[in-house]
């Protein structure tokens, strides 16, 4: 798979692998960041009520954050709901974990 180099190919990649839910689809914004020291982007993916187009995207309550990285991969980092504990691993070393380059 070719890289992913803006917010229209990472949205068209969230609305076909990512269910829609609870009336919401999923859309990727703003962007893309860049996972700290690497050169892997990634767009974060929120949800927005199709009969609300005015009003701005927004995280799931107390779902996992769900991201578009620039290879196509979609992962999920759970939400993490308690303060973070000194060997909790970092959003960095998260993505790093789960991130396949495609070559």
């Amino acid at each position: 798979m070719n890289k992913i180099t803006t917010t229209e190919e990472a949205d068209s990649l969230a609305k076909q692998n990512i269910k829609s839910s609870q009336n919401v689809i999923p859309v990727a914004v703003g962007e893309p960041q860049t996972v700290e020291g690497t050169d892997i982007k990634y767009w974060q993916i929120l949800y927005q009520n199709p009969d609300r187009p005015d009003e701005q995207p927004k995280p799931l309550i107390g779902g996992p954050g769900i991201f578009v990285l620039d290879n196509g991969q979609i992962i999920s980092i759970p939400a993490n709901l308690r303060p973070p504990e000194p060997n909790d691993k970092s959003f960095k070393e998260l993505i790093l974990e789960q991130y396949r380059s495609d070559s």
